[in-house]
């Protein structure tokens, strides 16, 4: 069982992530708003990038899902730091992946003043149709967030949490000690 600080704690850190890792200019507006706890409708040329972030006492399972239009994939081709306007496929999966690894790993980073074993998969891409299977892993707490930069770029995220049912999962996020880490570096070991 999931308190209403833990919610709150991962809902937290989710969006102070999204906004900072999301925009690549002072002049970028990034909004998050989160949605119902229902999935958001994906369609079926969306780019779906997963990641799961686990430890003994939880995992987290965020799906990002990117619209395949130019406004979304020019915006992101400016983080990928290539000459070319537009990036092929692969190339756009990888800015993607990239994106949702560093968003994710500025929240591993947050959850590990909480707890001392938290380990970050990679991301892997996935057909949109796996979207509607989600329901199957049975999450805790479901939350869809939609982001928008500059009026124009769109996605949506969706996270959920794992718990054991017989254990009352319990942590406050340090809002202002958060405030001084940045965001999604890499750890070399």
């Amino acid at each position: 069982m999931l308190t209403a600080s833990a919610i709150s704690s991962i809902e937290w850190l989710f969006e102070k992530s999204i906004r900072y890792n999301s925009v690549f200019s002072p002049t970028d507006r990034c909004v998050v708003t989160s949605l119902s706890d229902k999935a958001p409708a994906v369609d079926d040329d969306n780019h779906l990038v997963l990641i799961n972030i686990s430890s003994y006492a939880f995992r987290i399972v965020a799906l990002f899902s990117f619209n395949n239009d130019a406004a979304t994939a020019a915006h992101f081709s400016r983080k990928s730091h290539n000459s070319e306007k537009t990036l092929c496929d692969q190339l756009l999966l990888d800015t993607y992946s990239e994106l949702v690894n560093m968003i994710c790993g500025a929240v591993n980073q947050g959850l590990r003043n909480e707890f001392r074993h938290v380990a970050l998969s990679t991301p892997f891409v996935l057909a949109s149709s796996c979207v509607q299977y989600i329901s199957m892993l049975n999450f805790a707490m479901t939350k869809s967030i939609n982001v928008i930069i500059n009026e124009s770029v769109n996605f949506d995220v969706i996270v959920g949490v794992c718990v054991d049912n017989n254990n009352i999962f319990d942590f406050h996020i340090d809002r202002a000690e958060q405030q001084n880490i940045s965001c999604g570096e890499i750890e070399l070991f």
